[in-house]
């Protein structure tokens, strides 16, 4: 499988809803890059790149001030 999905929106609406402040976006995922983070070799999607700087960005962008990273499962177990 060599295909990279893009599991991301490059431009996300903002939402009605303002989260209270302190709240915490408690699931989200973090990938590559490809070279220093490899997928699994059983990885059943292999998503594009979408860093820290991608994470940072949405987290403001939805108004959230703090984020739980969880492994994906292309990253196996």
């Amino acid at each position: 499988m060599t295909d990279r999905i893009l599991c991301w929106h490059s431009n996300p609406s903002k939402p009605a809803f303002t989260p209270p402040p302190g709240a915490i976006d408690a699931h989200c995922h973090v990938f590559g890059p490809i070279a220093e983070f490899p997928f699994s070799a059983k990885a059943k999607y292999l998503p594009q790149d979408a860093g820290p700087d991608k994470l940072f960005a949405l987290r403001d962008h939805l108004g959230f001030s703090r984020n739980v990273i969880v492994q994906a499962s292309c990253h196996g177990t």
